[in-house]
């Protein structure tokens, strides 16, 4: 219930501050899990991410922001779990690829820090791992927006990704790098 509370109230915050628009969600698959890797230009992606998303999304954050504990709290309760991004976190892992084994939909930073610059940066590989290790396409969406008052967010949603092999280290490689290569077209 709190939940919708939040979504409602984010929605309409975002309808006036910064109004949302989002082509290509006929990509996002129904009935299946999959990961939806997005850029990452500031803390208000997720919110973003949050409003584009159902309710049963699950969301991968840095474990820094589970230090606060009201911020804890509410991230929790809308599906967020926390990920050590200085090495390899096996726990974070394990509840990725068994949101996607529920087949639920599972929000991934992949360039792993904010980068305002409106550049896309170099991915991390353990967004492809985890599609590779659980099976499930990889969804990029691309964020354009300053976020200023009034500015309006543009998320465009690309054709999924799908798994390409076994998770070894030649193929997380190559699948990174195509992921990588899709966001300059989105």
């Amino acid at each position: 219930m709190l939940i919708q509370f939040v979504r409602a109230v984010l929605t309409v915050y975002n309808a006036v501050i910064h109004p949302l628009r989002v082509t290509g969600k006929e990509h996002l698959p129904k009935g299946q899990g999959y990961i939806l890797a997005m850029n990452h230009t500031s803390f208000r992606d997720a919110v973003t991410a949050f409003l584009i998303l159902p309710n049963d999304a699950r969301y991968m954050a840095k474990k820094e922001l589970f230090d606060i504990p009201p911020l804890r709290w509410l991230i929790t309760k809308a599906g967020a779990f926390p990920v050590d991004r200085e090495g390899t976190d096996l726990t974070a892992m394990r509840t990725a690829l068994g949101a996607l084994k529920e087949q639920l939909p599972l929000v991934i930073f992949p360039e792993g820090h904010r980068y305002t610059d409106g550049q896309i940066h170099e991915f991390k590989t353990g967004v492809s791992f985890i599609a590779l290790r659980a099976g499930v396409p990889i969804v990029p969406a691309r964020i354009r927006t300053s976020y200023r008052p009034f500015a309006k967010v543009q998320v465009t949603i690309g054709a999924p990704l799908p798994p390409c092999g076994q998770p070894n280290s030649e193929n997380i490689a190559a699948h990174t790098q195509k992921l990588r290569s899709i966001f300059d077209q989105l």
